[in-house]
């Protein structure tokens, strides 16, 4: 007789030496599922091809979540399950590994040790990362998506044909294997050199993508890109003669940075238009020509002396001005930044509509679908200064689409914008969302200024910004 509940289940035969009391462990035809005890999550590992798939799993396996980018997040479900039942995560993850290693044939090399569960999952699921293991690289948490293509090859060639296509040859091939072994051994797997090379795929030659990937390391950082940055790479290089694409990509190579080129493409994608002299064929020069068409993207005088280490640039004498031989006239003063902007009276709420000035909402009251702008900002509302646009949110659904496009909590933030405790201000260039400003409207102080992932406005951007917000004394001071 089987053994049920708090027993291991090996199905169509029982096991007698894999019995684990926490939980059970199923096997089925090319699958491999794990349910940890009483609760209704669990893990399904199932053979495909060369490589295996990896599901979260939830109501008795009648829900699947594939969980093959994210090995770390099966550990994590590994452990919280532990956890739950009070008994040690590593003895789990220990029993957990070991019945992938039984289970798969493509395991012998893959040692006990604190990471062993975490290398297996991600080995199985990429079997180009096995290669890398093996020579003792520190496991993946976390695969990018743009690179799960090349990752789940079994054989450098294949996976060489997945950035060249068919003039894929032996020198990318090896390229493309050495590329993932660099730096010293027991470090972290670095894909950065991949990622350039899969940004321009199709749009280079398998000898430039050779060189790429063969760029030497310097022991610096690497900056890996993510999913839009390779869309924004993909998106541009068309748009650039082949030995301009050819030179940009090396040129983020040599640099191991290839955010560094998302950036400076995504600013030339603004100006593209406005263009016509010849591109220059380096990131440098690019940015600068990129600050020539749109001034918001010069560095602002602080900056620039900040980046001058010289010593001479601390002891450079200033120019002394010579006193005038009568007095002067005062000059004019300067005209406003924005011509005035004529107000006009908004329409009548409707009877079933609240009035303008929004009622404090309590904890337990839901927050209003819309609401109207606050008079102290519609003088700002849609307005344009320095080739910056500002919107004011007006709506629920106006602030969830803009924490999905700038990937932070805006849509939290309903509530306090609905009952005039705070106000926000959207900032957009070329009809694209670059950030956002908080301000409080008792002390009309700036309590945020964030742009995309809740980084730092670039600084011209963020000074442009509070000089037109205090020009219109939406703001007190631009400190």
């Amino acid at each position: 007789m089987l053994p049920t509940a708090n027993m291991c289940l090996i199905r169509g035969m029982p096991s007698p030496t894999a019995l684990h009391p926490e939980f059970e462990v199923l096997r089925g035809h090319g699958s491999l599922e794990f349910r940890f005890g009483g609760d209704t999550t669990g893990l399904l590992f199932t053979k495909a091809d060369h490589r295996v798939n990896a599901h979260l799993t939830f109501a008795g396996n009648r829900m699947r979540v594939d969980m093959s980018l994210q090995p770390g997040a099966v550990v994590r479900t590994v452990d919280e399950a532990a956890r739950a039942r009070g008994t040690d995560r590593q003895r789990w993850q220990s029993q957990v590994w070991a019945e992938l290693r039984d289970w798969s044939d493509s395991l012998g090399w893959c040692a006990a040790g604190p990471e062993a569960l975490l290398t297996a999952v991600g080995a199985l699921t990429h079997p180009m990362l096995a290669q890398v293991y093996q020579h003792g690289r520190v496991p993946l948490a976390d695969v990018p998506r743009w690179a799960a293509p090349v990752l789940r090859c079994a054989e450098p060639r294949e996976a060489a044909a997945k950035i060249a296509g068919v003039s894929a040859n032996r020198r990318v091939v090896r390229a493309l294997a050495q590329s993932l072994l660099v730096g010293p051994e027991g470090g972290p797997v670095t894909l950065a050199p991949l990622g350039l090379a899969v940004a321009g795929r199709g749009f280079v030659s398998a000898d430039v993508l050779a060189n790429i990937l063969e760029v030497p390391v310097d022991g610096g950082a690497h900056t890996w890109p993510d999913v839009d940055d390779v869309r924004v790479i993909r998106q541009a290089l068309p748009c650039f003669p082949e030995e301009r694409r050819s030179a940009l990509l090396l040129d983020a190579a040599n640099h191991h940075d290839a955010r560094a080129l998302s950036q400076v493409l995504t600013q030339w994608w603004w100006i593209r238009e406005k263009v016509t002299t010849p591109l220059p064929q380096r990131l440098e020069g690019l940015r600068e020509l990129c600050v020539q068409y749109v001034p918001v993207l010069a560095p602002t005088r602080s900056e620039v002396l900040a980046a001058d280490p010289s010593p001479a640039a601390a002891t450079r004498p200033q120019p002394r001005r010579a006193a005038p031989a009568a007095a002067v006239e005062p000059p004019p003063p300067p005209p406003p930044l924005l011509a005035p902007r004529r107000y006009v009276a908004p329409p009548p709420p409707a009877q079933h509509q609240t009035p303008m000035m929004a009622p404090r909402l309590s904890a337990s009251t839901p927050a209003p679908q819309r609401w109207s702008v606050p008079r102290a900002l519609q003088v700002v509302d849609r307005q344009l200064f320095r080739g910056l646009r500002f919107l004011v949110p007006t709506s629920t659904t106006e602030l969830s689409l803009w924490g999905a496009r700038l990937h932070n909590c805006l849509d939290t933030y309903a509530r306090a914008a609905a009952a005039d405790t705070s106000w926000l201000v959207g900032i957009e260039r070329d009809d694209l969302l670059i950030g956002c400003v908080e301000i409080v409207p008792t002390t009309r102080r700036v309590r945020q200024a964030l742009g995309p992932r809740n980084r730092p406005l670039a600084s011209a951007v963020q000074q442009s910004t509070l000089e037109f917000l205090h020009h219109h004394r939406v703001i007190f001071s631009t400190a």
